[in-house]
């Protein structure tokens, strides 16, 4: 059987999830990212915890180095695009004939990669404000990614960072 990894903007978007809670709430990064790895490994082979840290924390560092009235909204702008579109700016479907924009890939996304996707991402939205996210944009409003969603809702406590 094939090795089968984590889509690349799977791994950015889930990493930009686990910053924007870890930010907006009190619980440890690790706890998030032990969390989400133990289910998102269920289906993807990369899906480890270490990996999902270091790329959070690489994200959030990078927006510590400058001014922003509001990283959190680069954040969610950077999930929005991720989401949508694909990094030629196409609409991304989620849903296709013939399988799914969820479904593992053949090749490892490396951490660097994923990194220098988020800097890039930042880049082109503070030259064009046009990728911002739509006002009240909401996750759970979003079509087809039920099964990430249910990864994402999922009752975090502190207890799970060990």
């Amino acid at each position: 059987m094939a090795t089968r990894f984590m889509p690349e903007w799977v791994l950015g978007f889930t990493c930009a999830y686990i910053s924007l809670r870890f930010v907006n709430g009190t619980i440890p990064l690790q706890a998030f990212t032990n969390k989400y790895s133990k289910s998102l490994s269920e289906k993807y082979a990369d899906a480890s915890s270490k990996k999902l840290i270091g790329i959070s924390q690489d994200m959030l560092y990078f927006l510590a180095t400058f001014e922003s009235s509001n990283h959190m909204a680069i954040v969610e702008s950077y999930m929005f695009n991720s989401l949508n579109f694909t990094q030629r700016g196409k609409k991304r479907k989620i849903k296709t004939l013939f399988g799914s924009a969820l479904d593992a890939q053949k090749q490892a996304t490396t951490h660097q990669t994923s990194i220098r996707r988020f800097k890039n991402f930042v880049f082109q939205l503070r030259a064009d404000i046009r990728y911002n996210a739509p006002q009240g944009w909401n996750l759970r409003e979003e079509q087809g990614i039920e099964w990430l969603q249910d990864i994402y809702e999922q009752n975090i406590r502190p207890i799970d960072g060990f």
